[in-house]
C-alpha cells in the first residue's frame, strides 16, 4: 500500500513520499538523494504503544530533491527500542588515499593502547599526535587560505576520530539491527527548578513567563507558545530568587519522591504539551525514548547525506481516544536560532497532511485491537468500531481527540524562537571593526586587567540575560473595581513602549539583545528604562571604540569580581544592605572619574553624591570624552549592570538615583551628537 505525494516550496524542489507496508514489528525506509548515492535504514521500534507510523523528510542544502521512504511499525507490546542504523552511502569514494589508509592503519595498535588506557586524556592526546603526523606527512605542502585552513582542519580532525572508531570495530557484515534499551535505568536526580516548573507552572509561573516573554527582544508574535529554550531559562531565573519555604520544602519532597520511584529525569523536554504527570513510568520512559530516537535519527540523515531532516512518529494516541496524532522533531537552525519548520511554516502543515492520510491507510484497527483496548481503559477510554471515534467514559482532561503535538520539543532540536528571522546574530557588533583592540570579543576582558585576571574564564556576556524581577503589581479601585495602575507603573510602561519602539528600528547586535534582555529584567524604575533606550542609541552610533576600556580605577568592586567571573548573571546574588552601601559609593567615585575635567565644577564634594551638581558641557568630538566613549561588553554598559544590581536590592533608590540616571542619559544623548572616531584615527588621550 502505497501513501504518495509531491512538496513543493522554496529551497524544496521537490519531495516524493513512498510507502510500503512489512510484516508485523518492522519498517524499512530507503533514503535515495538523486545523484546515485543512497542510504538504506533498517528500522525496528517497539514499546511506543501509540507509535504506529513515521516518516523522514529531508531538505537538501544544496537544494537538490531527495526522494524519501515511508515505512511503519505496529507492534504495541515491546518493552525496548531498536536502534536505527544506517549503512555507508553506496558508491562513493573514501575521502582517504591508499597510502593515508595504509599510515592510519599502523598506528592502529596504538589507538587500542590509547583507549585501554585508564590515563585521563589518552585518546584526546592520541588524536592530537595523529593529527599532527598526519598533517606533516600529507598536508605539507597543501597550499590553503587560512580560512580554508582552519575549516579543512576541523573536517580533518573529525575524519580522522571517526576513521579509527569504524576499523577498530569488529571485522564482518553486520545483520539485524542492534537493540539500544532506551528506557533510561540509569537514576538521575530531578533539577530543583524542574520540580519547580513541574508543580506549578500552569497555576503560577506561565503568566509571569509570558509576560517576560512578550517583553523580550526576541519576541516574536507569530510563535504562539513560549520556546522552551526561553521557558526553561525563565523557570529557572525565577526559582533562583523564590523565597517561600514553603514551596522550597515541597520541591524538595517532590524531587525525593520522584528519585525514589525510579524514574529517569533527562532535562526537561517533556513539556511539549502531553500531560505527563499521569502516566506510568513505563510509558513515560519510552516517551522520553521516542524523542531521543527522533533526535538521533536526525543527526545521522545528516552525517550521511548533508540534510537537515525533519523526523514524524504518528499513529492512534490512546490519550486521544485513538485518533491520529503525529510528533515531530527536527534539526538545525538558522544563524537567528529559527528552526526549519519555523522557516518553512507551510511544510508542518503540508507533511501532516500526507502523514495523516498514510497512517489512515496502514493503520489497521483489527490487528491492534485487543492491545489497545487494554492500554485505552488505563486511559478511561472506550474504543468505537471506527478507527477514530472514541467516547469518554466520564469528565476527563486527559486529552483532546485530534489534538497534535507542537513540533517544538527540546530533544527534537525544535526552534526556541530566540530571534526574528532579521535579528541575527552576525550583525556588526560595535567596536569590533578592523583595528579595534581584542578586549571587545565575548570573552575578552578589560585591558586594565589583563595582567591580573590572566585565570580568569571568558567574558560571556548576556547568557543569563532573561533574570526577571518583580512584576508591576495591579491594585484594585476602590470605587469602580477596576484594575488601576499607580503613575509611576504607568511611567514605567511607557518607556518599557519607547524601548520596544527603540529596538526596532534596526536589528541589533546579538551580544548587545542579550545586554539589553538581561538589563531589563530589573525593573520598577521608568528612567532606568529611559536610560536603556539611550544606551542603545550610544551603541549603535559607535563604529569604532576609541582606546582602552574604561579605565578600571575606582570601579566598584562587585562590577570587578563580576567580570574576573566571566560576566556570568548566575554567579550574581542579590546585595546585602553593607553591599548596597559599597556599591552606592564606589559607583558615584567611579562615575566622577569617568567624568572630562571640565564638568567638575569648583569646590565639588564628591561625598554628596549629588550628580545634578556636573557641568552640562558642549562637545564637538569624541576626544572631549576621554575616559567614557567607549561601546560593547567594556564601555558604559558596565555603569547600568550597577544600576541594574542597585535597583534589584533597593525598589525605591531614592533622589540620589533619578539624578545619576538623568546625568547618564544626558551624557548618551551628548556622546550621539558628536561624530563617531574614524577607522585608524588616534585614541584620544586621557591626559585633559
Amino acid at each position: 500500500m502505497d501513501a504518495t505525494g509531491t512538496i513543493r516550496g522554496q529551497r524544496i524542489l521537490e519531495t516524493e513520499f513512498h510507502g510500503h507496508c512489512e510484516e508485523l514489528g518492522k519498517a524499512i525506509a530507503i533514503y535515495s538523494v538523486k545523484g546515485g548515492q543512497s542510504v538504506e535504514w533498517n528500522v525496528e521500534i517497539a514499546g511506543m504503544a501509540w507509535v504506529v507510523a513515521f516518516i523522514l523528510c529531508a531538505v537538501n542544502r544544496n537544494t537538490k530533491g531527495v526522494a524519501v521512504s515511508i515505512g511503519r511499525d505496529v507492534d504495541l507490546e515491546g518493552s525496548q527500542m531498536i536502534e536505527t542504523t544506517a549503512k555507508a552511502a553506496r558508491g562513493g569514494r573514501p575521502w582517504t588515499s591508499d597510502a593515508q589508509r595504509v599510515w592510519l592503519m599502523d598506528r592502529m595498535e596504538s589507538y587500542m593502547e590509547a583507549r585501554q588506557s585508564k590515563q585521563r586524556g589518552s585518546i584526546a592526546g592520541f588524536r592530537r599526535k595523529v593529527l599532527d603526523d598526519f598533517i606533516q606527512e600529507f598536508w605539507k605542502n597543501k597550499k590553503m587560505s587560512v580560512e580554508e585552513r582552519g575549516e579543512a582542519l576541523g573536517t580533518l580532525d573529525r575524519r580522522i576520530r571517526e576513521w579509527f572508531v569504524n576499523h577498530s570495530r569488529k571485522a564482518g557484515p553486520i545483520r539485524g539491527s542492534k537493540v539500544l534499551d532506551l528506557r533510561g535505568t540509569k537514576k538521575k536526580r530531578l533539577a530543583a527548578w524542574q520540580a519547580y516548573s513541574r508543580l506549578y507552572y500552569d497555576t503560577v509561573l506561565k503568566p509571569l513567563v509570558e509576560e517576560q516573554w512578550r517583553e523580550d527582544p526576541a519576541y516574536d508574535p507569530t510563535i504562539r507558545e513560549v520556546p522552551f529554550k526561553f521557558r526553561n531559562r525563565a523557570v529557572c531565573n525565577l526559582w533562583r530568587i523564590e523565597q517561600d519555604e514553603r514551596v522550597k520544602e515541597e520541591v524538595a519532597a517532590y524531587i525525593k519522591e520522584e528519585y525514589q520511584r525510579g524514574g529517569n529525569m533527562e532535562e526537561e523536554d517533556d513539556l511539549d504539551g502531553d500531560d505527563d504527570g499521569d502516566v506510568d513510568p513505563a510509558e513515560l520512559s519510552r516517551r522520553q525514548a521516542n524523542r531521543k530516537l527522533q533526535t538521533y535519527m536526525c543527526k545521522q540523515i545528516y552525517r550521511e547525506l548533508g540534510f537537515v531532516g525533519v523526523v514524524c512518529f504518528t499513529g492512534p494516541e490512546p490519550k486521544s481516544g485513538g485518533s491520529i496524532v503525529a510528533t515531530f522533531g527536527t534539526d538545525g537552525q538558522t544563524e537567528a536560532g529559527r528552526a526549519l519548520t519555523d522557516v518553512y511554516p507551510e511544510l508542518k502543515a503540508q507533511l501532516e497532511g500526507l502523514v495523516y492520510d498514510f497512517a489512515s491507510q496502514v493503520t489497521h484497527l483489527a490487528k491492534h485491537q485487543a492491545a489497545l483496548r487494554r492500554l485505552l481503559e488505563k486511559s478511561k477510554y472506550r474504543f468505537d468500531s471506527k478507527a477514530n471515534d472514541a467516547m469518554y467514559l466520564d469528565d476527563d482532561d486527559s486529552g483532546t481527540v485530534g489534538q497534535d503535538t507542537d513540533m517544538e520539543n527540546g530533544e527534537g532540536g525544535g526552534s526556541d524562537g530566540g530571534a526574528k528571522p532579521n535579528d541575527e546574530d552576525g550583525g556588526d557588533t560595535p567596536g569590533n571593526q578592523d583595528g579595534e583592540d581584542d578586549a571587545d570579543m565575548l570573552g575578552g576582558k578589560d585591558d586594565e586587567e589583563n595582567n591580573n585576571d590572566t585565570d580568569a574564564p571568558e567574558d560571556n556576556n548576556g547568557d543569563g540575560n532573561d533574570r526577571e524581577g518583580s512584576i508591576p503589581e495591579v491594585h484594585d479601585d476602590v470605587q469602580g473595581g477596576e484594575k488601576v495602575l499607580k503613575d509611576d507603573e504607568v511611567r514605567e510602561l511607557a518607556k518599557n513602549d519607547e524601548l520596544k519602539r527603540v529596538i526596532a528600528l534596526e536589528p541589533l547586535p546579538g551580544w548587545l539583545r542579550k545586554a539589553v534582555s538581561y538589563l531589563r529584567a530589573y525593573k520598577g524604575h521608568a528612567g532606568y528604562l529611559g536610560a536603556i533606550a539611550e544606551l542603545v542609541n550610544f551603541e549603535r552610533h559607535v563604529k569604532r571604540n576609541p582606546g582602552k576600556p574604561l579605565p578600571a580605577t575606582s570601579r566598584p568592586s562587585i562590577l570587578s569580581m563580576y567580570i574576573r567571573g566571566g560576566r556570568d548573571p548566575e554567579k550574581h546574588t542579590k546585595l546585602t544592605v553593607d553591599e548596597l552601601d559599597q556599591l552606592h559609593n564606589e559607583l558615584f567615585s567611579w562615575w566622577f572619574v569617568l567624568q572630562p575635567k571640565s564638568r567638575i565644577p569648583p569646590n565639588f564634594d564628591e561625598s554628596l553624591q549629588d550628580c545634578s551638581l556636573l557641568l552640562r558641557i558642549s562637545t564637538t568630538s569624541h576626544q572631549d570624552w576621554p575616559d567614557l566613549y567607549r561601546g560593547s561588553t567594556n564601555g558604559v554598559y558596565g555603569v547600568f549592570i550597577c544600576l541594574g544590581w542597585w535597583l534589584e536590592a533597593d525598589c525605591t533608590p531614592g533622589t540620589k538615583y533619578d539624578n545619576l540616571i538623568d546625568d547618564i542619559c544626558w551624557v548618551l544623548k551628548t556622546m550621539v551628537t558628536v561624530p563617531a572616531p574614524g577607522l585608524g584615527e588616534k585614541p584620544p588621550s586621557r591626559r585633559r
